[in-house]
């Protein structure tokens, strides 16, 4: 029974409804444009930064709910409503997804109802890119002096990583070089290119170690 899991809660197993219908949409892309006056030019500035960015996708349900009078069957909706209009700023999980889910909040609902049998349709707006359920990790123990080291992020965009450092080192990425402390640090001037990113790290102790932190977004 595939079911949608929002805050420890599953459609049919805690409100005995299946999903009749679902649709995923695509997200739009933000587009960013300047029109030059008394010329026939228009320049599009939407990758300025040299990656798009989009706007909120919609999630769409349809949840059927069959009950054998209306009082009964207006319960039953009272409880999924309850359920999901408080769902806000959480991760939604659809099974049909596999390894990812989504994040974002309840949008709007529509109901029919028709010969005791209703059908609740609810919409969510969510950030536009999946994200994954596992976090990757790339580990490396580091020697004196310079560490070429490559770290491969598999996402639709650049992603800024969570960095673990066992001490104090100096890392260059992306042709910037970045002085760390030891501890955790997440820094959004720091991002992890999409595909193979090659990172010199200068430690200042040997056996030192790095992580890279992240979980993927793909579309």
């Amino acid at each position: 029974m595939k079911q949608l899991i929002i805050n420890n809660k599953k459609s049919y197993d805690d409100f005995n409804v299946y999903i009749g219908t679902r649709n995923i949409s695509s997200p739009t892309k933000k587009i960013i444009k300047e029109s030059v006056p008394f010329t026939n030019k228009v320049y599009d500035f939407s990758n300025l930064n040299g990656e798009l960015y989009w706007n909120e996708r919609i999630l769409t349900y349809s949840f059927d709910i069959a009950e054998l009078t209306t009082e009964e069957m207006e319960e039953a909706k009272s409880k999924l409503l309850s359920w999901l209009l408080n769902v806000h700023d959480d991760d939604i999980f659809d099974p049909y997804i596999g390894d990812y889910h989504f994040h974002g909040s309840y949008d709007s609902d529509s109901w029919e109802e028709d010969f005791g049998a209703g059908k609740l349709t609810v919409n969510f707006s969510v950030y536009p890119y999946k994200i994954a359920n596992k976090e990757t990790r790339s580990l490396h123990t580091l020697s004196t002096g310079e560490n070429n080291i490559s770290v491969i992020n598999n996402s639709s965009h650049r992603i800024v990583p969570t960095i673990v450092c066992s001490g104090s080192m100096t890392i260059k990425i992306n042709d910037i070089s970045y002085s760390l402390p030891s501890g955790t640090i997440k820094d959004d001037l720091i991002k992890l290119e999409v595909g193979t990113n090659d990172i010199v790290v200068i430690p200042t102790n040997a056996d030192s170690t790095i992580e890279f932190v992240f979980k993927e977004e793909v579309f």
